[in-house]
């Protein structure tokens, strides 16, 4: 029984390495396939560590293994944002949390050796407070992904998609959450052999079970969305006509859109309608498949006839943000060069 463990981690990692090279390839290195397939390795690399006593592998390659390990709940924190955003780009900031999380984990682990059985002579009563501190920083960005993740969940409009995130994010979290209690529970003795069999079929279970949704599922749910705006076609046919007149109201004439943090949900209360019906108005009538990227885009049309207009040209950009409903100038800023391919300063003197 002792060895059954080790070969269902080897075959997870063989479907998570394959998991990787095909979200890389098929998703053509977009910063979305590229988020999922380093999530997926990163995986694979903590499982991986979890095998190195058992083969006599290179050092240089024990680290690269590590490092994959470490990054485990800095990709899951990116995964969960590039899922629910669909013009997700690569930041300087998450490289400097890459970082700052793959130093802290070398120091404690590899250099200082906080898990080695003499570490309570050296370090004393702080040792067991720094064993802990890796699982914390964890706990820490997966607790911070759920919670952006609830955030966020509405704003998605495709509904086929929106569930298949959700419960995406749902089981990988509570099971990554899991691990981290039961690292906590045990840190400093050797897990029970049921455990490690249960972890290790858990593991391969949900590895398998997400790996053949991910490439079943329609494209778009984990890889680069082609187009933006859903295909016209026989959706548009879905259009309700008295829902879209009062949508339309709202928004050219009680300029609804100027609401900080307005939601889907209100906006259905407001219009009195079922926010299914409001979504299925908005996705498949109007082609949007994001609500924010519906209101950014009425948002940045109003902002680019208020720079255009010389009458208004000493109107500050920051009170025009303002006014529009962002509820500060970077996301402003951010959404109008996505749309004009200018910033709001160089179009209003690109305008002039």
């Amino acid at each position: 029984m002792s060895e059954i463990p080790l070969y269902l981690k080897i075959c997870a990692i063989a479907v998570l390495l394959f998991s990787t090279s095909v979200l890389f390839l098929t998703g053509r290195f977009s910063a979305r396939a590229l988020v999922a397939g380093l999530f997926t390795l990163s995986i694979a690399g903590y499982l991986g560590c979890q095998l190195c006593h058992v083969f006599a592998l290179p050092q240089w390659f024990n680290w690269l293994i590590h490092v994959g390990c470490f990054g485990v709940p800095l990709a899951f924190y990116l995964l969960t944002e590039s899922l629910f955003e669909d013009k997700f780009g690569f930041r300087a900031i998450y490289l400097a949390l890459f970082v700052f999380i793959e130093t802290v984990n070398f120091y404690l682990i590899v250099f200082l050796r906080i898990y080695s059985p003499d570490s309570q002579a050296y370090f004393g009563d702080a040792a067991a407070l720094l064993a802990a501190l890796p699982q914390t920083v964890s706990l820490a960005f997966i607790l911070f992904a759920i919670g952006k993740t609830l955030l966020r969940r509405r704003s998605d409009l495709d509904e086929e998609r929106r569930k298949f995130r959700l419960k995406f994010v749902s089981i990988t979290a509570s099971y990554m959450l899991l691990v981290l209690v039961s690292e906590l529970a045990f840190h400093g003795k050797k897990a029970p052999a049921w455990l490690d069999l249960l972890h290790s079929a858990g593991v391969l279970a949900t590895v398998w079970f997400f790996a053949l949704r991910i490439f079943t599922v329609r494209p778009g749910t984990v890889g680069e969305i082609a187009n933006q705006k859903a295909a016209g076609g026989e959706k548009r046919s879905m259009i309700d006509v008295e829902l879209r007149a009062k949508l339309d109201a709202a928004m050219q004439i009680e300029k609804i859109y100027t609401h900080e943090s307005l939601s889907i949900r209100e906006l259905a209360e407001h219009l009195g309608t079922q926010e299914y019906l409001l979504r299925r108005l908005i996705n498949a009538g109007l082609g949007y498949r994001n609500f924010n990227d519906y209101l950014n885009e009425i948002r940045i049309t109003e902002a680019s006839r208020i720079l255009a207009d010389q009458a208004q040209n000493t109107v500050p950009i920051i009170r025009i943000a303002m006014d529009l409903g962002f509820g500060s100038l970077a996301p402003f800023n951010r959404a109008f060069k996505d749309r004009n391919g200018k910033t709001p300063t160089e179009f209003r003197k690109s305008a002039s």
